[in-house]
């Protein structure tokens, strides 16, 4: 009976010994910014809207979403 228990005891000590050690809890990262929404603007042409920053403005003040609507636009 003896070795039995002393038995036990040494299974249950390899088996913590022997267990899978705890992860450690990853960080949570915080998200990415969010760019500023951007202005929108209607092509003087065509009629299409477009962000700002690929507007091509003409010397008459209207704005393009392309060359060829831009030189098209001239030409009346």
């Amino acid at each position: 009976m003896k070795f039995l228990i002393w038995g036990v005891v040494l299974a249950l000590v390899i088996f913590w010994l022997l267990r899978p050690k705890a992860k450690p809890v990853p960080q949570r990262k915080p998200p990415a910014a969010v760019d500023a929404p951007e202005a929108m603007l209607q092509c003087a042409e065509c009629g299409m809207h477009f962000p700002s920053s690929e507007a091509l403005p003409a010397s008459t003040g209207e704005v393009f979403c392309c060359e060829e609507h831009r030189r098209h636009h001239a030409s009346r």
